[in-house]
């Protein structure tokens, strides 16, 4: 009976819903609800970082890597927790000293070197297949003696070619091409 509570009865025994027009319930508007509210795209990163290791990864524009410490970042881990109806994964390649460009690499695999003391001086990062064609991915590097470098996007290189410039820390973030907040884009350095 939907119109009594016995004083025993649990929540999870209660009718589910409740009545917010003559035929209508709560539980009838979530079935033709879009479905959006949980969806997700989350970027996950770690840096490997010179006399420390893996640190723990983070997300969505925390930094990984340090600064004000003259450490360089040596390679880097991407991954994505995409829970969207689209398709795709996150490929990236390091810039390495003494090596040059790294073989492209997707979902969570290691670009750049460890056990090497070889700096990573530029990164490239860009989303792949349909979810790039809803989600910008944006990132910026911190370089050694010049701090950090302005955002960039989409497979675009941050960090220096060449110059013996170190990367020490990196921030990422992936952001819907429609949404208002997303980074600017500059010539100029960033603070």
């Amino acid at each position: 009976d939907r119109g009594t509570i016995d004083d025993n009865q649990k929540c999870e025994d209660m009718p589910q819903g409740r009545i917010t027009s003559e035929n209508e319930t709560i539980a009838e508007i979530d079935k033709t609800d879009d479905g959006k509210k949980d969806e997700h795209l989350k970027i996950n990163y770690m840096a490997h970082v010179q006399n420390v290791g893996w640190q723990n990864q983070v997300a969505d524009g925390v930094t990984a890597g340090t600064t004000g410490r003259s450490l360089q970042m040596e390679a880097l881990k991407i991954s994505l927790d995409n829970t969207t109806p689209y398709e795709g994964d996150i490929s990236y390649s390091t810039h390495i000293q003494n090596i040059g460009w790294q073989k492209t690499v997707t979902g969570g695999n290691v670009s750049g070197t460890t056990g090497r003391s070889l700096p990573m001086e530029a990164v490239k990062i860009q989303l792949t297949g349909d979810i790039s064609n809803y989600f910008d991915v944006y990132y910026r590097t911190h370089i050694a003696d010049v701090g950090w470098m302005p955002w960039t996007l989409n497979g675009q290189i941050s960090g220096s070619v060449g110059l013996a410039a170190r990367v020490e820390a990196i921030e990422i973030r992936v952001v819907k091409k429609d949404d208002p907040n997303k980074p600017e884009i500059t010539s100029q350095k960033s603070d």
